[in-house]
């Protein structure tokens, strides 16, 4: 079932029911749409602590995954857990992305972990894009579907959707692992003068975020847009090799475990699929229907 948007000139939201009984809301907007306008279709409330996570997805190998799965479970979605942040991430369910949603998945976790992932790349029930090599992953609880046929077309997307959940509280980025379209969405978020985010690099995962640890510490890329992200940054390194606690300490550092992070908890709290059929995924303002396939 597909549940409409009120007032009409707002973009087509609808409701994506996968086949473990889980569903998550999702809009469909154009590239240049504005994310406030998909925070309010979704009932987020603002500013809360936001965090995004860019990183490998189909080509990530064996060794990469297994070495960064503890990380990403007991450092950064059990922190996003316990504060109450909100994650933003690509959505799919392929590698970074995989583990993130079946660690909140199988955790029971309850975090706003929101999927933003060009539309004509990624399919998903109910919808079958003839182009995609990708399908959305059942453990986010929002879903942003932006208008394109080619990765990376979300990219400005992903990034703006936590400038604009954050607004005046802290917000992060982490790079782990990745190709060139990470290394795009790290592009984004750090060469944005004032509006530029913060970013750790999780050295000893792998590709472009070791890329980018090498050139930090050597000072040497024959890379312009490494070199771009190195200049107008705020970069830091964090080895793999330090464990999750260690990476959970420099996330307490930056978000600093105080009043915000505590105003957040209520606000963002997203409901175990077992309240899924109380609890609409949708705005207090959804209440018609119309089949699933016309947000596709």
């Amino acid at each position: 079932m597909t549940y409409p948007s009120s007032p009409a000139n707002r973009p087509p939201t609808f409701t994506i029911h996968f086949p473990d009984g889980r569903f998550a809301p999702a809009v469909q907007v154009k590239q240049d749409d504005d994310p406030q306008m998909i925070i309010d279709l979704f009932n987020l409330l603002v500013p809360c602590p936001a965090l995004f996570i860019s990183g490998g997805a189909g080509s990530m190998t064996p060794e990469d995954i297994t070495a960064t799965r503890d990380i990403i479970a007991d450092g950064i979605a059990e922190f996003a857990e316990q504060h109450k942040l909100a994650v933003v991430d690509g959505g799919t369910d392929s590698g970074v992305m995989q583990m993130l949603g079946q660690v909140r998945r199988e955790r029971r976790y309850r975090f706003p972990l929101i999927g933003v992932a060009p539309i004509g790349r990624v399919s998903y029930p109910g919808h079958e894009s003839p182009d995609h090599d990708a399908i959305l992953h059942e453990g986010h609880s929002h879903f942003v579907l932006v208008e394109g046929n080619d990765w990376g077309d979300e990219s400005q997307m992903l990034v703006d959707m936590v400038r604009k959940l954050s607004r005046s509280k802290p917000s992060l980025g982490i790079l782990i692992n990745g190709g060139n379209i990470a290394e795009k969405d790290v592009y984004i978020a750090t060469t944005q003068g004032e509006n530029s985010i913060p970013m750790i690099v999780l050295e000893g995962s792998g590709r472009k975020a070791d890329e980018i640890a090498t050139a930090l510490s050597t000072g040497e890329t024959e890379s312009k847009i490494i070199k771009a992200i190195i200049s107008g940054g705020r970069i830091t390194v964090a080895s793999i090799k330090a464990g999750a606690n260690a990476l959970r300490e420099r996330l307490m550092l930056h978000f600093d475990e105080d009043a915000e992070l505590e105003d957040s908890t209520n606000n963002l709290a997203i409901p175990d699929a077992e309240d899924a059929a109380t609890i609409s995924p949708l705005s207090a303002s959804d209440t018609s229907s119309q089949s699933l396939n016309s947000g596709s």
